[in-house]
């Protein structure tokens, strides 16, 4: 055995080099240990970008971290805290994390549990989390009004870009308009609220968030009067993400060209289709992105589909696909005629793991996919019957645990593309499989951007 351990080729360092970034923060500390050339490389790896879910290694973390004889604390980039469990010992970690925050120059994305309770408890997180210039991205959960007067605060407001506020509880009530304080957020991009029950005014927050691009919105009603379109933003917002409830509550006044709708169409309840048939027809959105059950019954394109007539790029999820569904409702429903504006579909099927595998082998490999002719060809020509103008397919299948966002593509989801000339797909001109062509994932996203911003022009 030794010989042949002596025997084996020796990787080139830097070969060695570009396998650092897909370690583990545990593995890259202990790959630093194996050459000094390593060491600098796998240390800012480990460190950059941390999460801690209990609090001995966060205090571990925060000591090897202030270590005065090997300075690291210029490589911390991201730092999240969300703990399962507290300890009866979890106030021990608020010191050394206030040293951490206040220590870290180039600390750029802040996310904290229980961050009512952490603050205050111990004053110096708080004055930590305020003081520092350089943070961009915040996020703050279960918050009430300690933290209220941390945020208000904030020294790193003018180039604040991120900011999430969920679970919101007990917060203070501006006088004027009985909604809770924020800061001047001149640079603000994208603002979530989650669950906050005295929210900002409609007519205010374009004021706080001047350059705000992106709003989401879970588990909130807004209770002020209507925004008219002169206070609301004309351009900079583009993107709109929320829960019907939350999204009908919002009244938008303006449209936007992206609209993500967190639900799931299902056949469990008598569906009232008004609350977001208004949603739609008040956003107008050039792309749509939205999940029906396998078994919804609905019509959907003949449903919604008056209410968009700007559409042209939709994201449509799948779920609870099996054997039985698997080309049964939900395909049928998408193969009804549809909007002429839809140029661009993704069709994404869900199942659960027991699911996934009554639909067949191995179906999240590439090979599987493009192998599946009776599957995705199915899917096609549905979609070329329902979109005359469709000139972009997608295809994915995977699983989807239940804690998992509805309305994002699974990481390890393969999406195969096709592309075809509207024009061909007759069958009496050359057949819709002959129409249509493979194309890397790169081009079609590239011809997605193009056809959106195409849309939102015009």
């Amino acid at each position: 055995m030794t010989d042949k351990c002596a025997l084996a080729p020796r990787l080139n360092e830097d070969i060695l080099a570009e396998v650092i970034p897909y370690l583990s923060a545990r593995d890259a500390l202990a790959y630093s240990a194996t050459c000094s050339f390593l060491r600098h490389l796998a240390i800012q790896h480990a460190v950059r970008d941390v999460s801690f879910s209990e609090v001995a290694n966060l205090i571990k973390f925060s000591e090897f971290m202030l270590d005065e004889s090997s300075p690291r604390l210029h490589l911390l980039r991201r730092l999240t805290i969300n703990f399962t469990i507290l300890p009866p010992t979890y106030a021990a970690s608020f010191i050394p994390l206030a040293r951490l925050i206040a220590a870290a120059p180039k600390l750029e994305h802040l996310a904290l549990c229980c961050v009512e309770l952490f603050v205050s408890t111990e004053p110096l997180l708080g004055d930590a989390i305020a003081s520092h210039t350089q943070l961009t991205s915040l996020e703050f959960s279960t918050f009430g009004s300690t933290t209220q007067a941390t945020l208000l605060g904030l020294r790193c407001a003018p180039i604040l870009r991120h900011l999430v506020l969920h679970d919101a509880d007990s917060l203070p009530l501006h006088p004027d308009t009985r909604s809770v304080y924020l800061p001047l957020l001149p640079s603000l991009e994208t603002l979530s609220l989650d669950g906050v029950k005295a929210l900002p005014s409609r007519a205010t927050l374009p004021s706080l968030a001047p350059s705000l691009r992106s709003l989401h919105l879970r588990n909130v009603k807004f209770r002020d009067a209507d925004p008219s379109s002169g206070t609301w933003w004309k351009e900079s917002l583009v993107h709109l993400r929320g829960d019907i409830p939350s999204l009908v509550s919002l009244r938008l006044p303006c449209i936007v060209t992206s609209l993500e709708v967190d639900a799931v169409l299902d056949n469990e309840h008598a569906w009232d289709p008004a609350p977001l048939f208004d949603v739609l027809q008040r956003a107008s959105p050039v792309s749509l992105s939205i999940t029906m059950h396998a078994c919804l019954k609905q019509p959907f394109w003949q449903t919604y589909a008056p209410a968009m007539p700007r559409l042209c790029c939709v994201k449509l999820f799948i779920e609870h696909v099996n054997r039985d569904e698997a080309g049964e409702n939900w395909l049928q429903n998408i193969s009804k005629p549809g909007p002429t504006s839809v140029r661009a579909i993704c069709v994404c099927l869900r199942a659960s793991a027991h699911a996934q595998d009554q639909l067949g082998p191995s179906l999240r490999s590439k090979a599987s996919l493009t192998n599946r002719p009776g599957l995705h060809m199915r899917l096609l020509r549905a979609a070329t019957r329902s979109l005359p103008s469709l000139c972009l397919f997608g295809f994915a299948a995977g699983s989807r645990a239940p804690s998992e966002d509805n309305n994002a593509l699974i990481q390890n989801d393969i999406v195969i593309w096709w592309m075809g000339d509207p024009h061909m797909h007759d069958k009496r001109i050359r057949g819709v499989e002959q129409a249509w062509r493979q194309v890397t994932e790169e081009e079609a996203r590239r011809t997605m951007d193009e056809l959106e911003r195409s849309a939102a022009q015009s």
